[in-house]
């Protein structure tokens, strides 16, 4: 691993220093463009993160379309839109989970994929005329050129193990923090793991002046499912539902599964039992005949699964109890108004200089 993880730090300096230094070209879109990315490999909040910054963009009277790379989805090579805007037209399989879940959560913003984000790009352009395009896990992707550079780092563990891939979590070694524009600090409410305090004071050293902002993960209930549903748009999102002390059992397939299994502790669930699965996990047949055995077999009142879980499951599905849909959202830490008022500021900015 030691060796395999020192090829991969000489071959990703090799490859930022290049775009550096003009070697590889950087393509630019005629509008500003927004970048949300990380430096360890998953589970930081950038979808959440997308999301929230996509409507604060529209709040602010912007014209925004979301860009990802599609990760998983079969149309991720060619590209395409997931949605307009108004209709979600790509499935799971071919739009992956993450594309999906922004696009069924941003209903009225449109969603386009592509592995070239620049591609996805154009065609964001060629279709939708946006202000802004907001780039979905895009701080390695340094072909396309952004106007802000958001990266997120979680605040218990910002580095991770301080190692690269495959040694460790870190896409790229923790000088890449001189790429951001702002670093925003996720789940600041979870225990600083050992070696925090190190990893703080590298972040003060490189990032230097540049604004920092603090955020938690606000757990929500998305809606239910109800126990032999099958129609295709079955989500139920008018329910009220008790959390405290009821027995659930619950599955997910997130880069960090114990996360998911707190943040039901945090609800007042009390877990009965508990399936996990890899990230970005697809479902097989298989699977859910076992969850649903052990959920009788467990006497569970719900089963509770993750709003990123719920897009790769098969609508077709008739659970023996009511599922409970369960995401998050980003609020600020502190002042909430301190990010928001950043963004309209950079945007102002940005857009005197387009024009």
């Amino acid at each position: 691993m030691f060796i395999l993880s020192r090829l991969y730090k000489i071959s990703v300096q090799l490859r930022a220093f290049s775009y550096k230094k003009k070697l590889f070209k950087s393509h630019r879109l005629p509008c500003i463009v927004i970048s949300i990315g990380n430096l360890t490999a998953g589970g930081t909040g950038k979808t959440p993160m997308t999301i929230y910054l996509a409507r604060l963009c529209q709040r602010l009277g912007y014209r925004t379309v979301v860009v990802c790379r599609g990760y998983k989805g079969q149309a991720s090579k060619q590209g395409g839109i997931v949605s307009d805007g108004q209709t979600v037209r790509m499935n799971y399989v071919d739009a992956g989970d993450e594309p999906l879940m922004i696009a069924r959560l941003l209903r009225d913003i449109p969603v386009v994929i592509g592995s070239s984000r620049y591609k996805a790009g154009c065609l964001a352009i060629n279709r939708f005329s946006p202000d802004v395009i907001i780039l979905d896990d895009g701080f390695q992707h340094l072909r396309l050129s952004r106007d802000i550079n958001i990266l997120l780092l979680d605040y218990a563990r910002p580095f991770g193990n301080a190692h690269l891939l495959p040694r460790g979590p870190l896409r790229e070694p923790f000088q890449a923090l001189k790429r951001a524009d702002t670093c925003i600090f996720t789940r600041c409410d979870s225990k600083p793991s050992a070696g925090h305090d190190k990893a703080m004071q590298k972040i003060n050293f490189i990032h230097g002046r540049r604004p920092l902002f603090k955020t938690v993960h606000s757990p929500i209930i998305r809606g239910i499912i109800p126990a032999g549903t099958t129609s295709p748009d079955r989500l139920v999102t008018n329910m009220k539902i008790e959390t405290e002390n009821i027995a659930v059992y619950a599955f997910c397939g997130l880069a960090h599964n114990a996360d998911f299994r707190r943040t039901l502790k945090r609800l007042g669930f009390q877990t009965v039992g508990f399936s996990g699965f890899p990230d970005h996990y697809a479902y097989t047949d298989r699977d859910i005949d076992t969850i649903k055995t052990a959920v009788i077999s467990s006497g569970a009142e719900l089963i509770i699964t993750s709003d990123k879980d719920y897009t790769r499951l098969d609508s077709s599905i008739k659970w023996p109890t009511d599922l409970v849909v369960i995401g998050v959202e980003i609020k600020s830490k502190g002042d909430e108004r301190l990010f928001d008022d950043y963004i309209e500021q950079r945007l102002m900015a940005l857009k005197s200089e387009i024009t």
